[in-house]
């Protein structure tokens, strides 16, 4: 599992971490990337701050499952970063995480450390985790500058059909 944050407390960290613990998911592993306080605990690897980008992405590339549970992110990119990776991803239902995970994760209650145990234990699981993946790419292709670009010009020539033109257009 991932979590990359600058802001430990708002971005749940510490939730995830008493989440992760309680799911007692065997095998797994927990890699904390980001600005957080000194971590002791069985499983969890803390790597602090890391501003290759090479580097950040073998860690999305790496990881079964991106979570970030922030208690408020009005508009988190990084599950966009995680998807284009193939990595699954759970964040919270606040601000514009439910669009931002979209049809590459699930989303559970700011706070909620039994649901996100829960949801943690759920998708963790192989034949889940590999569904998500497919979808998370889908949903990252789907967020590329390019097709972004695309659903702008496309709503821009849709607008302009339905417009008067001609000299009596400005009246």
């Amino acid at each position: 599992l991932l979590w990359v944050g600058v802001d430990w407390v708002r971005k749940g960290g510490d939730v995830l971490l008493e989440a992760f613990a309680k799911a007692q998911i065997p095998g797994a592993s927990l890699d904390i990337v980001g600005r957080h306080p000194r971590i002791d605990a069985p499983g969890v690897t803390g790597h602090g701050e890391i501003r290759d980008e090479n580097r950040l992405r073998s860690f999305f590339e790496a990881a079964t499952l991106f979570v970030l549970p922030s208690i408020f992110d009005p508009s988190p990119i990084v599950f966009l970063e995680a998807a284009s990776a193939g990595t699954p991803c759970i964040g919270t239902d606040t601000g514009g995480t439910r669009y931002s995970v979209g049809e590459a994760g699930e989303v559970v209650a700011p706070n909620n450390v039994s649901a996100l145990a829960g949801m943690l234990s759920k998708m963790t699981v192989p034949a889940v985790a590999k569904g998500y993946s497919s979808r998370a790419l889908a949903h990252a292709d789907a967020h590329t500058w390019d097709a972004v670009a695309e659903r702008v010009l496309a709503a821009i020539a849709l607008h302009l059909q339905g417009r008067p033109r001609g000299p009596s257009a400005s009246r």
